[in-house]
Parts: C-alpha cells; sequence; structure tokens
C-alpha cells in the first residue's frame, strides 16, 4: 500500500519508523536515501513491539569529523 518501515537497531533492541503511505511521496528523498533521519511522530508499543508512527521526516546533515593522527614516537 506504499507504506515503508525504517528498521533502528542499537545495543537494547530495535524499533520500527513507519512512514504512512500518504507521507511517502512528499518525504521519499529524505527516508528513501539520507544517512541520518530526525523523525517526530507517535510511539507505540504492542508487547515487545515498539513503532514510532512518522509525522514529520528530516534529513540530519552532519559534518565529518576533523581529526589528526599522533605519533607517540
Amino acid at each position: 500500500n506504499g507504506t515503508i518501515f525504517l528498521l533502528l537497531e542499537d545495543e537494547w533492541g530495535f524499533i520500527n519508523i513507519v512512514v504512512p503511505s500518504f507521507l511517502v511521496e512528499k518525504n521519499s528523498e529524505v527516508v528513501k536515501f539520507a544517512t541520518f533521519v530526525v523523525v517526530k511522530g507517535r510511539f507505540e508499543k504492542d508487547g515487545n513491539v515498539l513503532n514510532v508512527i512518522g509525522e514529520k521526516f528530516k534529513e540530519l546533515n552532519v559534518r565529518p569529523l576533523e581529526h589528526t593522527a599522533r605519533s607517540f614516537r
């Protein structure tokens, strides 16, 4: 039906981000191609299954970390 599911995993488990079909086209570039996404939505819990029903999606732009090599000699 056009709904997209994004699966997030961390050390505590999984959570589903649900992108309802009526929001997919409007947010397709972000939800399909962004490396980092900020999601605002409604949290749902059904037993051990956790979902966030997305309402707003925004790409989070991050700069590469600047680092230099150290020589301990």
